[in-house]
């Protein structure tokens, strides 16, 4: 008994923190939809999810308000649990939908990020490919070929990160590529089978059920 009143103890502590972030939040998003690139308000933003978690998100265009405001893992399949579970939380504000997981990006095949040495440089990705090892329990593997990036192997994999969820959407990449690996180039059993990465979504959409 004392153990179920201590999961309930935190459960209510949780929910108060979840409460409490939303609170915070919806001023802030209140102001965006008066303007969308107050770097201030951006900034605040970010602070306060920064306090609330070790997440990440951001906030676009989206296809039924006008805009989503999007709580993302960071990378970290073991966050989404939770995240959805905040998502879930969310009050209604007018303007807005709130989703948990980073959508899939159409149109971003090439971008600029900030290297290890803070230089801004762009990555192209049109040339890139990747060999696809697929598994019984419903997951793959990539071995990735990618075109010379200005920046160290932390910044290689930072770029195929943001590229891969970008074309997979962030919850399809977290939960079915489980390993990804840079290499120099395909061995000759696997040449034949590269495809570019840029078609990734198509090819893996024949064999999982993706959020589209």
């Amino acid at each position: 008994m004392a153990q179920n009143r201590k999961v309930v103890k935190q459960m209510v502590k949780e929910a108060t923190e979840v409460n409490k972030f939303w609170k915070q939040l919806m001023p802030l998003l209140t102001k965006v939809l008066i303007d969308s690139e107050d770097s201030d308000l951006i900034n605040q933003i970010d602070a306060l999810v920064r306090k609330f978690g070790d997440y990440d998100w951001e906030y676009g265009p989206s296809k039924t308000e006008r805009f989503y405001f999007c709580l993302s893992p960071a990378w970290q399949v073991n966050y989404i649990e939770e995240i959805d579970e905040v998502i879930f939380l969310a009050p209604k504000l007018e303007g807005w939908e709130f989703i948990s997981c980073k959508p899939r990006k159409h149109d971003i095949f090439n971008f600029s990020i900030l290297n290890e040495r803070n230089e801004q440089i762009s990555i192209q990705t049109q040339n890139w490919k990747c060999v696809v090892y697929k598994f019984q329990d419903q997951t793959v593997d990539l071995d990735v070929q990618i075109d010379e990036v200005n920046g160290d192997t932390d910044t290689r994999y930072y770029a195929l990160n943001i590229h891969l969820t970008n074309l997979l959407g962030e919850r399809n990449y977290l939960t079915i590529v489980k390993n990804v690996s840079i290499i120099s180039e395909f061995s000759e059993k696997d040449s034949p089978r590269a495809i570019l990465v840029n078609d990734l979504f198509e090819v893996l959409n024949k064999h999982f059920i993706l959020n589209a």
